[in-house]
């Protein structure tokens, strides 16, 4: 946003509404000279993820302001374990697709594809898409042609791996138990659901 000379405006989300930026939050942290939203989930770092109902009610606020456009971070799309099917706002509101721009990197979740990097994928209106050629030439020319190579081989290889989502919830799962619980820490499970944070107290 700097490069474009914009000026970014944070939403405090925190640990009492489970990370989770509320419509009431965003319609007041719209403006008439807001261009652009950016809704990262699943987050990082705190691992959280809208589910379809919070996103509809986002996307009930970003109806109103049809000059915004929309861009959804779903870089951590495969790191997560939530019995429930991943979704972003396209998915949530089909109507603001025109609007949406993704953000992804489908090998972030596969250990099996390399190594994870920075690197990732967009897509989106040809009139959003459009409007980074400033930028471009910096966020292109740094991977190595050897790693776009992996990467296109990755892209176009079998999907299905889930290794680094398997490994990450078992050292989750590992650190959230005792003898990790440290007296005084409170920690928020990762969760798709609309439900309150659940707290972890120190022994």
């Amino acid at each position: 946003m700097l490069l474009a000379d914009g000026n970014p405006v944070i939403v405090d989300a925190r640990i009492e509404q489970g990370f989770k930026v509320l419509p009431e939050q965003l319609e007041a942290a719209i403006t008439p000279r807001t261009r652009l939203v950016v809704i990262n989930s699943p987050s990082n770092p705190t691992g959280m993820a809208y589910d379809r109902a919070e996103l509809e009610a986002l996307g009930e606020v970003l109806r109103r302001h049809p000059q915004v456009l929309i861009a959804t971070d779903d870089m951590y799309e495969h790191i997560r374990w939530a019995d429930e099917p991943f979704v972003n706002i396209i998915n949530a509101c089909p109507d603001l697709y025109e609007r949406t721009s993704v953000l992804n990197g489908r090998l972030q979740g596969h250990y099996s594809h390399g190594p994870a990097g920075a690197s990732g994928d967009a897509g989106g209106p040809a009139a959003a898409g459009s409007s980074d050629e400033g930028s471009s030439p910096q966020s292109t020319s740094n991977p190595a042609a050897v790693s776009q190579a992996d990467r296109r081989r990755g892209l176009n290889g079998d999907q299905s791996s889930r290794i680094n989502a398997k490994g990450l919830r078992e050292r989750h799962d590992y650190l959230g138990s005792p003898p990790w619980i440290m007296p005084g820490v409170h920690a928020c499970t990762p969760a798709t659901s609309t439900s309150s944070p659940s707290p972890t107290a120190g022994r």
